[in-house]
Order: structure tokens, then C-alpha cells, then sequence
């Protein structure tokens, strides 16, 4: 079964609930969240399949080739409580060319403009120079931005070697909220989810309700 095409209503809201067309800006419930999510790694951790998880259909570019998200794409989650905007951005790496140069610099304001970073590794590999260079960007960008390290592709390994690695990547960014997630079998996905929309002040609606990207 292919999750990242799973039309299931996230967390639990049923179709009708999810019926937002009689939403405004006047009518929005009470306490109603809205934030800017960086998605943030390495190339190939993940970062697409995830968004396009969270949003039930493909918006991010998806592909064994590293670097293949060159802009900074816009996914859009609209819930009756809340709106969250993930930005999806390039696979952090040594740049190469100019091209490579602006990617980074592109992840880079990406991560300092976010209401929350969602920091994503690949838990089946040690950590690389990558992953360390990002931890300390995400390190200086602590103070004023929360950070969640997901560590992703848990299906990949065992119990005894996720608990190794993980220690690892948590430190890294030893003062982080910390979760594990498979982001194609959808192991904590949800749970994922629910942190981040409770982490995200409370605010209006961006955008559209019926808008993706």
C-alpha cells in the first residue's frame, strides 16, 4: 500500500468535518493555529515524502536524485483548527556550482524565516557532515525558533540499531524535541502531525482552504 497516497482525513477529522468551504476569515474556531514549517535535511532523508504524506497527494518533487527540490515549494494543510505551510526546502549539501550555492543559501533563509523547523535525517545512516553543518545552523536559530528533530526511515532498521542511531542524531541538537517517524509506512506520522500544529502560534488563515500549493 502506498501511504503517501492515503486519502485517510489526517488526525482523526472525518469528510464532513473537513467540508472548510463555509470557513472564513470572521468564522475561524477559537484558538485556530497557522505557521510557517520549514522542512529541512540532507538530500534523500525524506523531506518530500513526508510533506506530500501530511497532505495526501504529491506537491514535492520525489526522486532517488539528490538536490531535485530547487525551490522553495509551498504545501499547504488547511484543518478547521489550523493552516500549516510547509515549505520544502533543498537538500542541504556541499555546493558544487552556483546553482548548488543558491540552493543552500535558498534551505538556509528558508529555516531562519520559519515559525518551527522540522529538522529531518535519515536515522538508517550515521550522521554526515551535512547533517552536522545543519545541526548547528538549527543550533543558532534555537533561541528564536522551535525545533522538532525527526528522525525518519525507522522501517529500515531494527530496534537495537534505531536506538543507536538515534542517540547519534539527538546529539546533535542535544536541547531539540526529538520523535522517530517512518515517513512512507506512516509510523508516527500523526503524532508528527499533532506536535507540530501544537507547536505553531495561534494565527490566521494564509491562504486559501482549498489551496495546496
Amino acid at each position: 500500500m502506498n501511504h503517501d497516497q492515503d486519502e485517510t482525513p489526517p488526525l482523526g477529522w472525518t469528510e464532513a468535518e473537513l467540508d472548510l468551504t463555509t470557513l472564513d476569515e470572521e468564522h475561524l474556531p477559537e484558538g485556530h493555529r497557522s505557521g510557517f514549517v520549514a522542512v529541512a535535511g540532507c538530500p534523500n532523508v525524506g523531506k518530500s515524502t513526508l510533506m506530500n504524506a501530511f497532505l495526501g497527494q504529491k506537491v514535492a518533487i520525489v526522486s532517488p536524485k539528490p538536490q531535485t527540490t530547487r525551490l522553495r515549494q509551498l504545501g499547504i494543510l488547511t484543518l478547521p483548527d489550523c493552516q500549516v505551510v510547509f515549505v520544502d526546502t533543498p537538500g542541504w549539501h556541499e555546493p558544487q556550482n552556483k546553482l548548488g550555492e543558491y540552493m543552500v543559501r535558498t534551505a538556509a533563509a528558508a529555516v531562519e524565516d520559519a515559525d518551527l523547523i522540522l529538522f529531518l535525517v535519515d536515522v538508517s545512516e550515521s550522521p554526515t557532515p551535512g547533517d552536522v553543518a545543519l545541526a548547528e545552523l538549527n543550533k543558532r536559530s534555537a533561541d528564536q525558533t522551535p525545533v522538532i528533530l525527526v528522525m525518519n526511515k525507522t522501517d529500515l532498521l531494527g530496534p537495537a540499531m534505531v536506538r543507536k542511531q538515534s542517540e547519534a542524531y539527538r546529539d546533535l541538537l542535544p536541547q531539540a524535541e526529538w520523535t522517530l517517524v517512518s515517513a512512507t509506512r506512516g509510523d508516527n506520522r500523526d503524532e508528527l502531525l499533532g506536535r507540530i500544529i501544537q507547536t505553531l502560534p495561534e494565527g490566521p488563515r494564509y491562504y486559501p482552504s482549498d489551496q495546496v500549493t
